[in-house]
């Protein structure tokens, strides 16, 4: 795992014969197409509405219901008054069971295909020195591809320039923050969130540009190493299948000896008290076998499971659950363990900004995501406005229904602000912005200069220490400026540290105001004064915590935490939801045997900063103890352990 991440840039160029500048010419591009095959995953199999039919018949006992019933209609041919009708209700039991099967299953398999389906992207690219748009299923390994916000990423990349650039990975590791991205190269085998210098197939640019050698495409992307670990992975049956199973075994093998022995019976004892020939003897005795094989078959058990089963997944279908197979109701219904994937599944994957703090007071925000419902409760201060406007101002994001177009950290301010009633259109119309010192990943810190009157407005947010290190002055508790001290910084800086214990993500806010535009980014971050925090999180949603304490105290099931985020951060919403137990990140996985892992696996309730494979490891761990387990989650990543 991350070979090209631990890969120099020349060495990459090298390797893949690339010059960044100029790119692959047209004609190699065309000849590694040919060679590598086009850039998209293996399509699923089309659904073979025959071979779904067929498969109902699969279980031992319709098995057996199928023998007996053509044994018995073979027989009604042969021997006069042979009685056909039971034969033939036998077989209608049989299709009956077939068809609420296969009705139930064809739909949901095409709705799962329907979801399936992606819409086909272009990806800008350098080719022969010039910039050019391509259907991203051309990309190949060696092209250089330029990104820029909003994207979605084509292929797995070997970054070499970047700029302020931030991706999405929720749906590939499970963090549920930005990545920020750089070109430096790894020295060791770092897990994918901590692979900065790539940039991975299916995620998205949050904000910033780059550009990016291809490094992989298809299948041998890290989303095409999921797939194919989806396509390899054996499904289990469940407890009802294994045991309906194993009594259609039993009980064929039962009947077999019980006929067997009716027949020699019924042959030697009953038959020859009547006057027939050895022919009709021996049909006499293998009717009767027969028949009460066919007497001793429970032909409406499978026929009551099935409608059982067709109508629990019915009413599934009215809560909005979509069932694959009709086993699967069964199995919920027998799991005890279920591993949940905490970002987008606990969690919303929204960022939130949950606590505020000035000098002279702390304020709670409600709310979740990037909907307006909630309030900042408190009075209402100068200091208060200040870190919302400064919030709205320095940012670059914007908010359409509900959704973030840009960063969400910077999202997340806009909807505090409007929680208190401060329209971010109408602040920025009021302050329009006439210059700018971007974030950077280095800097860790963003100013923007603002038009107000007859003079200019600066606002500033960024990293807690480093905004203090640029800070002459502080908004006090009357709300009169005054110079900052060494104290003042010991105590804003222990409450960032103690923020961050809890999982805040925390940003402190500054600004100035002059009567002159300020010349060159270190007028404009020069003599600030501060004003407060913003803590913000990827909080539970608001139904989880009562979920999973239902969940737990009341069905007896036990919940396990699965995610990419940082443990401490796992840490903290685990207990705000109350899932207690130990906790273990995938490094320290790696370095546990499959047995050492088996003997720790029941005190574990916790997984942070984990991989698709490591999913797979735990969930089959759970399994060899005997646990049923269930597993929930939104992302790719989570697809090879809700298979296994």
């Amino acid at each position: 795992m991350g070979e090209w991440s631990k890969e120099s840039i020349e060495n990459v160029e090298e390797k893949l014969g690339v010059t960044p500048a100029t790119g692959l010419s047209i004609a190699e591009a065309s000849a590694r197409l040919k060679k590598y095959g086009n850039n998209h995953l293996q399509a699923q199999k089309k659904i073979n509405p025959f071979a779904l039919f067929f498969s109902q018949f699969r279980d031992v006992l319709t098995i057996v219901l199928i023998i007996s019933a053509s044994v018995s209609l073979a027989l009604s041919f042969i021997e006069d008054g042979g009685s056909i009708r039971e034969s033939l209700l036998i077989f209608a039991i049989v299709i009956a069971i077939a068809i609420i099967g296969f009705f139930n299953e064809y739909r949901a398999e095409k709705t799962v295909q329907a979801l399936g389906k992606l819409v086909g992207q272009n990806a800008e690219v350098r080719r022969g020195g010039q910039s050019m748009s391509v259907s991203a299923d051309q990309l190949v390994p060696g092209d250089i591809v330029i990104l820029s916000e909003g994207q979605k990423i084509p292929a797995d990349l070997r970054l070499f320039k970047v700029r302020n650039l931030l991706v999405n990975e929720a749906s590939l590791t499970g963090e549920s923050l930005p990545v920020e991205k750089n070109t430096l190269t790894i020295n060791n085998n770092a897990p994918l969130g901590d692979q900065k210098n790539m940039a991975f197939a299916g995620t998205f640019v949050s904000a910033g540009t780059a550009e990016g050698i291809v490094v992989e495409t298809a299948q041998t992307t890290e989303l095409g190493k999921i797939a194919t670990l989806v396509n390899t992975i054996e499904v289990d049956e469940t407890p009802m299948q294994r045991k309906l199973n194993d009594l259609g075994k039993k009980l064929g093998l039962f009947i077999l000896l019980i006929c067997a022995v009716v027949f020699v019976i019924v042959f030697f004892l009953v038959s020859e008290a009547v006057d027939r020939s050895l022919l009709q003897r021996l049909i006499f005795a293998f009717t009767a076998a027969v028949a009460l094989a066919v007497a001793a078959i429970p032909e409406g058990l499978a026929f009551v499971v099935r409608i059982s089963l067709a109508l629990g997944a019915r009413r599934m279908a009215g809560k909005h659950a979509l069932v694959r197979r009709l086993s699967a109701v069964e199995a919920l219904g027998s799991t005890d363990i279920i591993c949940a994937d905490k970002t987008g599944t606990l969690t919303r994957g929204e960022m939130t900004v949950r606590e505020i703090y000035t000098t002279a007071s702390h304020y709670d925000v409600s709310g979740s995501g990037y909907q307006l419902e909630g309030e900042v409760t408190g009075k209402t201060t100068t200091a208060l406005e200040l870190v919302l406007r400064i919030g709205v101002l320095c940012n670059s994001a914007h908010l359409h229904s509900g959704t973030v177009l840009g960063d969400g950290t910077e999202g997340a301010l806009l909807v505090s602000a409007a929680k208190n009633k401060q329209a971010y259109e109408t602040v920025r119309l009021a302050f329009p912005m006439v210059d700018e010192v971007p974030f950077t990943s280095e800097r860790k810190l963003m100013t923007t200069v603002h038009n107000q009157g007859n003079g200019f407005f600066v606002a500033h947010k960024g990293a807690v220490e480093l905004t203090l290190e640029i800070c002459k002055s502080y908004v006090s508790a009357n709300g009169q400026v005054k110079k900052m001290t060494e104290e003042m910084r010991a105590e804003i800086t222990k409450l960032n540290s103690d923020l961050s214990k809890k999982a805040m993500r925390v940003l402190a806010f500054a600004y100035k105001q002059v009567g002159s535009k300020p010349k060159g980014d270190k007028d404009i971050e020069s003599d600030l004064i501060y004003v407060g925090l913003q803590a913000m999180m990827d909080p539970p949603r608001e139904e989880v915590i009562e979920v999973i304490h239902r969940v737990q105290a009341e069905s007896g099931i036990r919940v396990i935490m699965i995610t990419g985020d940082y443990i401490e951060t796992a840490k903290a919403v685990a207990h705000e939801i109350g899932i207690m137990g130990d906790a273990l990140t995938g490094a320290e996985l790696d370095e546990m045997s499959q047995a050492e892992f088996e003997e720790r696996v029941e005190n574990i309730s916790v997984y942070a900063r984990v991989n698709p494979e490591h999913k797979i490891r735990i969930v089959q761990a759970l399994k060899k103890h005997g646990h049923q387990v269930a597993m929930t989650g939104d992302g790719v990543n989570d697809a090879p352990a809700i298979k296994a």
